[in-house]
């Protein structure tokens, strides 16, 4: 699509008129992969002058939709089930959006994200979640609402770290009334999210 044209150029790391290194094009290859918008990633120089070479990319993109679904069993959960929607460039130029749900006899959630890749280099993407839980115990139920704001750095295709600022609002109602064990605590929570993750 012509709205990936640009990001791959930008994604890259590569301006006209860089001095050429074989490293930089290993670099390109990775910083493409990491977009997880291509499912094929060919780059080869072509001669354009006697002291110049053009980049060639041959990208072939993946399907931009897909949905997921599980049904798992857990001791403490019991039943769970999960289905999860993402389109991977519904916005254009990469920017998707995923929605999910999941649902347990003491936990349910669902949340949707948005996202903005190369927002501050070739292999950052900016996240933009909103989600909404709710939490049923022995003697409470709690309610969480919020959003969370995070920058991901893709190091590699499998490797990611990311670092976020979790707001929400949490609303507590107490099943066992006089108990001492967990007190109410009704109100804002703000928290910093780091995470470092490998998938192989």
């Amino acid at each position: 699509r012509s709205d990936l044209v640009e990001l791959a150029r930008e994604t890259m790391g590569i301006d006209r008129g860089d001095a050429y290194e074989p490293a930089a094009l290993t670099d390109a290859q990775e910083n493409l992969r990491t977009l997880n918008l291509f499912q094929q990633t060919k780059l080869e120089i072509v001669d354009a002058a006697p002291d110049t070479v053009d980049i060639v990319a041959t990208l072939v993109a993946l399907r931009p939709t897909y949905l997921e679904a599980s049904v798992r069993y857990w001791t403490d959960d019991q039943l769970q089930g999960m289905m999860r929607w993402t389109n991977r460039n519904l916005f254009g130029g990469g920017k998707g959006v995923s929605a999910g749900a999941s649902v347990s006899p003491y936990l349910q959630k669902v949340d949707t994200s948005t996202w903005w890749p190369a927002l501050t280099g070739p292999r950052t993407m900016g996240i933009l979640t909103l989600r909404s839980e709710r939490e049923s115990e022995d003697n409470y139920t709690s309610v969480t609402s919020g959003g969370i704001l995070s920058l991901r750095y893709n190091r590699s295709f499998a490797t990611n770290a990311l670092v976020g600022l979790d707001i929400s609002y949490v609303e507590v109602t107490e099943k066992v009334l006089g108990t001492d064990s967990i007190p109410v605590q009704d109100g804002l929570l703000t928290a910093l999210r780091f995470d470092v993750s490998r998938r192989a």
